[in-house]
């Protein structure tokens, strides 16, 4: 069983909490696997925006045969090849957050979890005296590529600037500007590179990943309802639960959201009295 709450920066700063579980994990009893559903769960895929990512349907799930319908998408940009058995994502410009793609297989409806990983845009400058010569940044957030990551003077004042998507984290960088390597003269943030020089730091942080509440399993009651708990009060968001069972939306009449806890009620699959 596994729950995850993920931001959802493109409806308002909507909190989706997405609950995967597996009807044989969760009831302890066997469940009928035609041919052609996938006998396992979907597992969430995470992308990051700007990149296009090649996945083999086989891996996300098996059937024994695969004759697959898409609805369309708006978060995310997906192209079937069906010769390949191959899937090509992309998110949607200026999407993040988690969206949910649609599809049948042999008529068999399924719903598949993606994220999209939000990165942070943080523009480095330095300032090159010098006429005529390459300039670029290089870090760990690149393996140190010293000509992966140009900058550009598109001022024309010897100001040179590039923006890199980052995650959150610390980050370690030069500046390389032709043959010269050179911790950034514009930031006191540095540290020993082991090499008898220093290597600047940067400390990138999303300000709308502040107050995002975890998810916690709540002990059960033997009442057929599952509950979780938000460690943190939600006056200031919206909170909307979606669950997923069998690779299926879970009806929403089911889900209910009381005050800092959710509760899932879970009789129409037990067959329990």
């Amino acid at each position: 069983m596994k729950a995850d709450l993920k931001h959802n920066f493109y409806h308002d700063l909507m909190l989706s909490a997405v609950l995967l579980f597996s009807l044989f994990v969760l009831l302890n009893c066997a469940h009928d696997i035609s041919i052609d559903k996938p006998a396992e769960l979907i597992e969430f895929r995470t992308i990051e925006p700007g990149t296009t990512i090649s996945i083999n349907v086989e891996d996300i799930f098996f059937a024994v045969s695969y004759d697959l319908i898409f609805s369309p998408n708006q978060d995310v940009h997906l192209d079937y090849d069906v010769i390949e058995n191959t899937i090509r994502l992309a998110a949607a410009e200026g999407f993040s957050g988690i969206t949910y793609i649609e599809f049948k297989n042999n008529q068999q409806s399924y719903v598949w979890p993606i994220i999209v990983k939000e990165k942070i845009p943080f523009t480095f400058h330095v300032s090159v005296p010098e006429k005529g010569v390459n300039v670029f940044v290089m870090g760990n957030f690149n393996d140190w590529n010293r000509s992966s990551l140009p900058m550009s003077d598109d001022g024309g004042d010897g100001i040179f600037s590039r923006t890199v998507y980052l995650d959150d984290g610390i980050y370690q960088y030069q500046f390389v500007i032709g043959n010269r390597e050179i911790y950034d003269p514009d930031n006191p943030l540095k540290t020993d590179n082991g090499f008898g020089y220093f290597n600047s730091l940067l400390q990138v942080k999303s300000p709308r990943k502040a107050g995002i509440p975890h998810l916690y399993f709540l002990p059960y009651r033997h009442d057929h309802r599952l509950r979780l708990a938000l460690d943190s009060p939600r006056e200031n968001i919206n909170v909307k639960v979606t669950v997923l069972k069998d690779n299926a939306f879970y009806p929403e009449q089911f889900i209910e959201i009381n005050n800092d806890e959710i509760i899932i009620d879970l009789q129409p699959i037990s067959g329990d009295p």
